[in-house]
């Protein structure tokens, strides 16, 4: 009898003791790099489904191996602090075909302009200065260098060379 109360007291303590870790209160900083790399290997499989569907392979085979970077730079961040970067949840398989090319370059404006505001959220707000650093790098790649180019080939109808 005395056997059995030992193992119900370890089984409620076990119960107790995981309903506490479902109950800890979640890292902002890990759900930011969450979020943002996720951000980032979706937009280099849209890159890459762009490039393949439109056999345009620049600048869109060139940044899907950006965006890839990006999110390297962001799995160094977890590197860091000893935890395992999540794997893609996106493939280039998984993007839907765009056709014409101006219509899959005005969602990939979209996506470069939705990453910048996730970006500038997260930069508003208190990060550690590596975070700091790798969210603005990439959100200014993001603004500064994809989403002029997207805005141009928006409107010729293809990307300038």
């Amino acid at each position: 009898m005395m056997g059995r109360m030992k193992r119900v007291a370890g089984l409620a303590l076990a119960a107790a003791a995981l309903g506490a870790w479902r109950m800890a209160p979640r890292d902002p900083v890990v759900d930011a790099m969450n979020a943002m790399i996720q951000e980032e290997y979706h937009t280099a499989a849209q890159y890459e489904r762009i490039s393949r569907d439109h056999a345009a392979p620049q600048p869109f085979a060139t940044w899907a191996e950006s965006e890839r970077a990006h999110a390297e730079l962001i799995g160094w961040l977890y590197h860091d602090r000893g935890i395992t970067a999540p794997a893609s949840r996106w493939t280039a398989d998984a993007v839907p075909t765009r056709r014409p090319l101006s219509q899959a370059c005005a969602l990939a404006l979209a996506a470069e302009e939705r990453a910048v505001r996730l970006y500038d959220g997260y930069l508003a707000g208190e990060l550690p200065p590596d975070v700091r650093r790798a969210f603005r790098h990439n959100r200014n790649v993001a603004a500064l260098q994809h989403a002029p180019v997207l805005r141009e080939c928006v409107l010729r109808g293809t990307p300038r060379p």
